[in-house]
């Protein structure tokens, strides 16, 4: 792991999905190789595919690190292929524990003690629907398959938020 981390600058980390939670992919090494740019290490939930969740993680990082231009909060359109919008929010304190970040945890007090530990969830919307986990009603059937797949480990965001994608009209959902 620190081979890699050193020779590449990250690595991404994959948990396997157990009784309590879905698969997830989180970034090791990432803010301390990109300094200023990046808010926190990165962390993508329930991406069953672990190389899709690797390619996703890893492509984020490359576009920080040939843009040379800081990775923003709230909504982008550059996470995803074809500009499906994703949600980019800091994952609150309570979760920023070794259940979720274990290594990441380890590698952060070891390496760079000097800085708190902070990550970033990727959020994505549904596929038939183009919703965000917080803009679906808790009577919706895919509400309960959201909070099992795709918990929310950070706030939703305040305030103006986008209408959700139309799969029907929407190209990029096409």
């Amino acid at each position: 792991m620190l081979e890699k981390i050193d020779r590449v600058g990250w690595m991404v980390q994959i948990v396997a999905a157990d009784a309590d939670n879905p698969t997830f992919a989180y970034t090791i090494g990432a803010v301390q190789k990109l300094g200023s740019l990046l808010p926190g290490e990165l962390l993508l939930v329930g991406t069953p595919d672990y190389a899709e969740a690797a390619r996703v993680l890893n492509w984020v990082l490359s576009q920080v690190t040939v843009g040379v231009q800081p990775l923003q909060l709230g909504f982008n359109d550059h996470v995803f292929a074809a500009g499906v919008r994703a949600y980019l929010g800091r994952v609150k304190p309570e979760f920023l524990v070794s259940e979720w970040f274990g290594v990441g945890l380890w590698f952060a007090r070891t390496f760079d003690s000097g800085t708190p530990y902070s990550a970033i969830q990727i959020v994505w919307p549904t596929s038939t629907s183009g919703r965000f986990p917080w803009q679906v009603s808790s009577d919706d059937p895919i509400h309960q398959w959201l909070g099992a797949n795709q918990p929310m480990l950070c706030d939703p965001p305040s305030g103006d938020e986008p209408a959700p994608a139309d799969p029907v009209t929407d190209p990029r959902l096409q």
